[in-house]
Protein backbone atom coordinates (compact mmCIF):
# COMPACT_ATOMS: atom_id res chain seq x y z
CA UNK A 1 0.00 0.00 0.00
CA UNK A 2 2.49 2.70 1.39
CA UNK A 3 5.11 1.57 -1.97
CA UNK A 4 2.56 2.54 -3.97
CA UNK A 5 1.34 5.74 -2.99
CA UNK A 6 5.24 6.79 -2.79
CA UNK A 7 6.93 5.52 0.45
CA UNK A 8 10.10 3.21 0.51
CA UNK A 9 9.14 0.72 2.50
CA UNK A 10 11.81 -1.50 4.70
CA UNK A 11 11.54 -4.57 6.46
CA UNK A 12 13.58 -4.17 9.58
CA UNK A 13 13.87 -6.63 12.78
CA UNK A 14 15.97 -5.39 15.60
CA UNK A 15 15.89 -8.63 17.16
CA UNK A 16 17.15 -10.52 14.00
CA UNK A 17 19.08 -7.79 12.42
CA UNK A 18 17.36 -7.78 9.33
CA UNK A 19 17.52 -3.95 7.12
CA UNK A 20 18.92 -2.30 10.16
CA UNK A 21 21.43 -1.17 8.46
CA UNK A 22 19.77 0.11 5.56
CA UNK A 23 17.27 2.06 8.20
CA UNK A 24 20.11 3.33 9.52
CA UNK A 25 21.63 5.15 6.48
CA UNK A 26 18.28 6.53 6.00
CA UNK A 27 18.15 7.89 9.36
CA UNK A 28 21.77 9.23 9.89
CA UNK A 29 22.16 12.93 9.62
CA UNK A 30 18.35 13.69 9.68
CA UNK A 31 16.16 14.55 12.72
CA UNK A 32 13.12 11.34 12.57
CA UNK A 33 10.88 9.86 14.89
CA UNK A 34 9.73 6.40 16.10
CA UNK A 35 6.24 5.94 16.92
CA UNK A 36 3.93 3.09 17.34
CA UNK A 37 1.86 1.14 19.78
CA UNK A 38 3.28 0.62 23.41
CA UNK A 39 5.55 -2.73 23.45
CA UNK A 40 6.17 -3.01 19.50
CA UNK A 41 10.33 -2.93 19.82
CA UNK A 42 10.63 1.20 19.03
CA UNK A 43 13.49 1.24 22.22
CA UNK A 44 14.86 -2.08 21.13
CA UNK A 45 15.09 -1.36 17.55
CA UNK A 46 16.95 2.38 18.76
CA UNK A 47 19.41 0.18 20.45
CA UNK A 48 20.68 -1.60 17.48
CA UNK A 49 20.53 1.56 15.49
CA UNK A 50 22.84 3.26 18.12
CA UNK A 51 25.28 0.18 17.90
CA UNK A 52 26.15 0.46 21.48
CA UNK A 53 26.14 4.43 21.69
CA UNK A 54 22.30 4.12 22.87
CA UNK A 55 21.39 1.89 25.34
CA UNK A 56 17.72 2.71 26.31
CA UNK A 57 15.72 0.11 29.02
CA UNK A 58 13.94 -2.60 27.06
CA UNK A 59 10.99 -4.75 28.77
CA UNK A 60 10.36 -8.46 28.71
CA UNK A 61 7.63 -10.10 26.78
CA UNK A 62 5.25 -10.68 28.53
CA UNK A 63 4.60 -14.84 28.33
CA UNK A 64 1.18 -14.51 29.25
CA UNK A 65 0.09 -11.85 26.50
CA UNK A 66 3.15 -12.04 24.04
CA UNK A 67 2.92 -8.65 23.95
CA UNK A 68 5.86 -6.01 24.97
CA UNK A 69 5.49 -3.84 28.21
CA UNK A 70 5.33 -0.02 28.06
CA UNK A 71 8.83 0.40 29.58
CA UNK A 72 9.65 4.01 27.95
CA UNK A 73 8.13 7.21 30.20
CA UNK A 74 10.38 10.15 28.52
CA UNK A 75 11.18 11.78 24.86
CA UNK A 76 14.39 12.32 24.68
CA UNK A 77 16.95 12.78 21.20
CA UNK A 78 19.38 10.80 20.54
CA UNK A 79 22.09 10.94 17.82
CA UNK A 80 22.88 7.98 15.63
CA UNK A 81 26.52 7.05 15.27
CA UNK A 82 27.52 7.46 11.94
Amino acid sequence: VYERIGYKVLFVSALEGQGVEDLRALLCGRTSILVGNSGVGKSHLLNRLGQGEIAVTVGNISEKLKLGRHVTTTTTLHRLPS
